[in-house]
């Protein structure tokens, strides 16, 4: 099987006013050619975990989600089967 990954940069928590999302989003939508690569405002509300969703029923199997460490969004950010 073929590795799709997609890419979730969350602005939330001062990381936006830190650091240059959208640079990074850039970085990994043209240099790696990940696709989805999106950021958004909080990924661990309800509209952020549903982007995250949307990208897994859209065939994503690999998931990587850039904000708040783990330990403190731990069932947020879980999604199972």
């Amino acid at each position: 099987m073929d590795k799709h990954v997609a890419v979730y940069l969350c602005k939330g928590c001062d990381i936006g006013a830190s650091l240059d999302v959208d640079a990074l989003r850039q970085v990994a939508a043209d240099e790696f050619q990940v696709e989805p690569c999106q950021a958004h405002d909080c990924l661990c509300g309800p509209e952020g975990r549903a982007l995250i969703v949307e990208g897994i029923w859209q065939g994503a199997n690999a998931v990587v989600v850039a904000g708040c460490s783990p330990r403190f969004k731990v069932e947020e950010l879980t999604f199972d089967g």
